[in-house]
């Protein structure tokens, strides 16, 4: 678990004050295994900060299967950014894979934020150059890594993910069949 004034402090090296200028506009939340935070169709109207708990972004294709298409825990921030600010409506689900203790802001409060503080504006962009990064890597990864080393890399980065998600979640945000992460994740590492 890591709190979002904990999260603050030590990930921005922010001061109590700006700590508490911030916190000021988030509002605790508590959000139950598999409750929604977003449902596709409507608008994407906060943004989540994962103080404990996994989260699943997830979209129905064609075929009316569910795709995951990202993963967030402890420490991480959640929301639809494009349709976020866009106001489209949205054509993801965000959902409660265990249960999820947030701090969420909302667009109007986002937006009055990041517009008088200069230490806000320049979390968010960081944020959003870290969430471009992080979509690149994973589409690199797609592109030029195999199965077993995508699983590798998500149980490195995100262990909590790989710890309390279904096998049918991290396989479909792996892009693999419930079959082979079985088969990985039964696969003896050598010992070095």
């Amino acid at each position: 678990m890591i709190s979002l004034p904990e999260y603050l402090e030590h990930n921005w090296q922010l001061s109590s004050s700006e700590i508490d200028d911030i916190l000021a506009y988030f509002k605790p939340i508590q959000v139950k295994k598999s409750e929604h935070f977003l449902r596709a169709g409507s608008q994407c109207t906060h943004i989540a900060f994962i103080n404990s708990g996994v989260m699943r972004n997830y979209s129905i294709n064609s075929d009316g299967s569910e795709v995951v298409d990202y993963m967030t825990s402890d420490g991480d921030f959640n929301t639809v950014y494009q349709y976020f600010v866009s106001r489209e409506i949205c054509p993801e689900n965000i959902q409660a894979v265990t249960d999820c203790d947030l701090h969420v802001i909302h667009r109007k409060d986002f937006f009055e934020l990041k517009e008088n503080s200069p230490t806000f504006q320049n979390l968010v962009e960081q944020l959003v150059i870290d969430g471009l990064t992080c979509k690149e890597q994973r589409l690199k990864s797609y592109l030029s890594e195999d199965a077993q080393k995508r699983y590798e890399n998500l149980l490195a980065h995100q262990p909590k993910v790989v710890q309390y998600s279904p096998l049918r979640y991290i396989a479909s945000y792996l892009g693999i069949t419930r079959e082979t992460l079985s088969r990985i994740r039964n696969r003896k590492i050598p010992e070095v």
